[in-house]
């Protein structure tokens, strides 16, 4: 992330309790901000309850530490369903996307979720990959945009913390040396076991936890045995636990694995940690939400992103749509202040022409032959003039109440304004990320163009070429349909 603005990290906890954010300072090189609110999920079923709701959390997260809601932000995810599996060295990236989301819906969580998947070689034919329900990403696209925040990466609690020790040294001599040492993850809900060469991961593997059980010494004996299965001989340096639950006690823990390694232990909880309001935690923010803002930066760390491919290209194009709405709006009321200006104008020299227009109709009443193609000509010439202007004031009043009505949800890509038996035939077409604010935009707009006759005549699912979906609208009157323009 480069630029003069800090870079930001919004971390939800593994307990889906609560949203963190993290504003890290590129120039100073320190934590700016760190501080998290409630959020509302389903804890069974790890899914967000209410996008509303969220949508306010963030909002709330930004304005209570002064953080701009345009500053670059990565949103740290707890890990839904991660796996290694094995796949043909000779897969291109889209044989292994198709592979990848197969494979992940052979289990009950993707058996009514279609999956968005993201991956890591770690050599020929081992893969590495994350999936997560496509249905939950796409509710967190839907906020990002509505708050307009540019979203550049959706990160998994895992990589985030290795870039979270690589950032804060804690395995400075491990990468150093290019040695071999393991992180142990454990949260609510599973344990995950990674081991490390360097920066690099060399394997990986991630077990459900009984989420009914509330019994510490077989939750630890479930860890316990998927450990000793996962890591059978390996030769550590050193083994990084982070305990991120307080379903288990971090030395009961260690007593039961028995490690003989050097160790290092992080307990990430709202005691400690200072972003959970705890003045005198002993880390000012989790590793997960540290390592998001190295999101770009530490290149040679594993990166997983579920952002969709042409996601962060979708938000910046609605950005771009509203400004150039905005710009559109602007440009027509500078032209019809000019315009008026020079009607203006038109208007003086067309008055100082009545009197001799006057002068002539008299002279024509009493029957002197007179030459009147300069009277009436200023005459057409005004009467021309008039319609011009109101067309162009009846087109402007539509390009500004289109601008002003419509939602951030939607966006405007053609307007069509002509005249048919004297009456304006009106035709907008746009697009819109989801169908609902369709009627309220078009019954606001009836009302601020005083008709009643717009209707909406197409409202269509559509695909992007890169898969994004859609919908295309118009809207227009409902008797006089005007022709299609000129190509």
């Amino acid at each position: 992330m480069s630029g003069t603005k800090n870079a930001v990290a919004l971390h939800v906890f593994p307990s889906l309790d609560y949203m963190e954010i993290v504003s890290f300072g590129e120039k100073t090189g320190d934590i700016q901000e760190a501080g998290s609110l409630p959020a509302f999920f389903d804890v069974q079923a790890r899914l967000m309850v209410d996008e509303d709701q969220m949508i306010e959390v963030v909002r709330d997260l930004y304005n209570s530490h002064s953080i701009p809601l345009n500053t670059p932000t990565v949103l740290v995810l707890p890990s839904f369903f991660t796996r290694q599996i094995d796949l043909p060295p000779e897969f291109d990236n889209e044989e292994i996307q198709t592979a990848l989301v197969s494979e992940s819906e052979r289990f009950y969580m993707f058996k009514k979720s279609e999956a968005q998947v993201s991956w890591l070689r770690l050599n020929d034919t081992d893969i590495l990959y994350s999936a997560y329900p496509k249905a939950e990403i796409e509710k967190y696209l839907k906020i990002f945009n509505t708050l307009n925040i540019p979203l550049h990466g959706i990160d998994i609690n895992y990589f985030a913390l290795i870039r979270g020790l690589v950032a804060t040294g804690a395995v400075a001599g491990e990468v150093e040396q290019n040695a071999t040492w393991a992180l142990l993850t454990v949260t609510d809900y599973a344990f995950s076991a990674i081991v490390c060469q360097g920066q690099q991961i060399v394997k990986a593997m991630e077990a459900p936890l009984s989420i009914q059980s509330n019994d510490e010494m077989s939750i630890i004996q479930e860890i316990q045995q998927d450990f000793a299965q996962f890591m059978d001989s390996e030769a550590l340096t050193k083994v990084v636990l982070v305990n991120n639950t307080d379903r288990v006690t971090t030395n009961r823990l260690l007593n039961q694995l028995n490690l003989p390694q050097s160790m290092m232990v992080f307990e990430q909880h709202g005691g400690t940690l200072r972003s959970r309001g705890v003045s005198d935690a002993p880390f000012p923010c989790s590793l997960e939400a540290l390592g998001g803002v190295f999101f770009t930066q530490l290149e040679d760390t594993p990166q997983m992103n579920l952002l969709p491919k042409g996601g962060a290209e979708l938000v910046v194009l609605m950005n771009y749509r509203r400004i150039a709405n905005r710009v559109l709006i602007l440009l027509n009321v500078m032209a019809l202040v000019l315009f008026g200006v020079v009607f203006g104008i038109m208007s003086i020299f067309v008055s100082l022409k009545e009197g001799e227009i006057k002068s002539l109709n008299d002279k024509i009443a009493s029957g002197m032959t007179v030459n009147v193609t300069g009277g009436l000509s200023q005459v057409k010439r005004r009467l021309f003039v008039k319609d011009v202007f109101d067309r162009n004031v009846g087109f402007n009043d539509l390009l500004v109440q289109v601008g002003v009505s419509i939602p951030k949800e939607m966006w405007v890509s053609r307007i069509w304004f002509t005249m048919q038996n004297d009456k304006p035939a009106v035709t907008v077409e746009g697009g819109a990320l989801i169908v609902d604010p369709l009627n309220a935009f078009l019954s606001d707009l009836n009302k601020a163009l005083k008709r009643d006759d717009l209707q909406v005549a197409k409202a269509d699912a559509t695909n992007t070429p890169d898969g994004q979906t859609f919908f295309s609208w118009v809207i227009q009157n409902k008797q006089d349909k005007p022709p299609a323009p000129s190509q």
